[in-house]
């Protein structure tokens, strides 16, 4: 604002700093101290209803989903034939379990041969055929349990194979491991000794 009587420009204030007089606001000056406190204002009911929007229903489901997949997978750790319980609850454990220890095996021939070929041409081609290896181990045990057994469900049978993947997910976490730190001789019979047991 500027005085009237002495011509001094101040920020704010009703009475001039120099001479005392009372400052008078001109029409513009007041255009602009309008929209400056209605933008201060939005923006503050815009950081209120931030505060108060509402979680993502997706991100919750899979917060809670991720929680109860570390149970899952604890339990599986500590007592395998927990899975007997619980075949049909468990099916998306273990289809998780089963996309983690795909990866994880492609990690590791990935860094097996680190340098030498394409991380995409070793990753699909390992993932599709450890995938054709789980789903022909997976059909094979529902249909010698179909002639000779309980006559359990795909989805059952899915559950049960993959909740004994568990101990096997460690296995191929310590076999990528030994890959990155290039213990190669190490990491490699790991990852055969784990291949045969996932296939037989």
């Amino acid at each position: 604002m500027k005085c009237t009587n002495c011509g001094n420009i101040q920020d704010s204030g009703v009475f001039c700093g120099q001479c005392g007089n009372k400052l008078t606001a001109t029409i513009a000056e007041e255009v602009i101290i309008t929209e400056h406190a209605a933008t201060s204002e939005s923006i503050q009911q815009t950081s209120e209803h931030a505060d108060t929007a509402q979680p993502n229903k997706h991100v919750e489901t899979i917060k809670v989903q991720s929680k109860m997949y570390g149970y899952y997978f604890l339990r599986q750790l500590k007592k395998p034939s927990s899975t007997l319980n619980s075949l049909t609850a468990d099916f998306t454990n273990a289809l998780i379990n089963i996309a983690i220890l795909s990866v994880l095996f492609c990690l590791s021939f990935y860094s097996f041969g680190h340098g030498y070929i394409e991380f995409s041409t070793v990753f699909t081609s390992v993932l599709i055929s450890i995938l054709v290896v789980i789903v022909i181990v997976i059909l094979s045990l529902f249909t010698i349990n179909h002639f000779f057994g309980q006559a359990l469900t795909f989805k059952e049978i899915c559950s049960l194979y993959g909740g004994y993947l568990t101990p096997f997910i460690t296995v191929a976490a310590l076999t990528y491991l030994l890959m990155i730190i290039e213990s190669y001789d190490n990491g490699g019979a790991f990852l055969l000794v784990n291949m045969f047991f996932i296939i037989f």
